[in-house]
């Protein structure tokens, strides 16, 4: 799984971290370019985030053999390819963005899944590339419980409240409570545990009780993302420990 856990935290990096409104103003202006652009920094991500995987094999049959820069060049096509055949990508789809999402997303991660290389036994020194096997767990995790989720809230809204983009503070505020909630399960012991519910119990009672709202701006946000860090916080515990 080493060469996977490399691979999403480039999918994250590309799809969620580095795909700004920029980016995604120039998929609905011109969509060649926005595309091109895209395909482009995902394939860098994969690249980089792989560095040492890419000579070896990686897709092996009776008839032809990928390595890793074939690969990752066909992965950062597919999804390319795939951006473009899902006009939820740029919001096209009222009513049914977030399910959109959320099936190519599951889709995208999987086209990661089949493609990535078993490292034999030998191979431990690749297991400390990057950020190591088990800090990069706590990064995919951190990653999702942010920028992934604030995504799929942000097209939950949209879908079914009418809601605008988040603002600044809104977005941002919102991604430091989830995180901190996230990280607080992944302490050691029974304090994680503890720890964690009393911030998530404490942000929900603020949200509801307090009209400035400073934590977040609305109930929305606050429910789903407190159950996705929850969620990612004990699945990612679970991997650690």
């Amino acid at each position: 799984m080493t060469v996977f856990w490399h691979l999403l935290f480039a999918h994250l990096l590309a799809d969620f971290v580095l795909h700004g409104n920029r980016t995604f103003d120039l998929k609905r202006r011109i969509p060649a370019l926005g595309y091109l652009l895209h395909g482009s920094i995902y394939f860098a991500c994969l690249a980089v985030c792989t560095w040492p995987f890419l000579n070896i094999p990686w897709v092996e049959t009776y008839y032809y053999s990928l390595n890793g820069w074939s690969t990752v060049f066909l992965l950062a096509l597919m999804h390319s390819l795939a951006d473009m055949i899902n006009r939820a990508d740029v919001m096209e789809l009222e009513g049914c963005n977030t399910a959109m999402f959320l099936c190519w997303q599951l889709i995208e991660i999987l086209m990661l899944f089949v493609a990535f290389p078993l490292m034999p036994a030998g191979a431990l020194p690749l297991k400390r590339y990057l950020l190591g096997g088990e800090l990069l767990l706590v990064v995919n995790g951190s990653l999702f419980v942010t920028y992934f989720i604030m995504v799929f809230i942000h097209l939950l809204s949209r879908d079914f409240l009418d809601g605008a983009y988040p603002t600044l503070d809104e977005k941002y505020l919102s991604m430091l409570y989830r995180l901190v909630f996230f990280l607080l399960f992944l302490l050691p012991g029974w304090y994680g545990y503890v720890l964690g519910f009393a911030w998530g119990g404490w942000a929900v009672y603020y949200n509801t009780y307090n009209r400035s709202r400073t934590i977040d701006d609305s109930s929305l946000r606050v429910i789903v993302g407190s159950t996705a860090a929850v969620i990612f916080g004990i699945t990612t515990r679970l991997l650690l420990y």
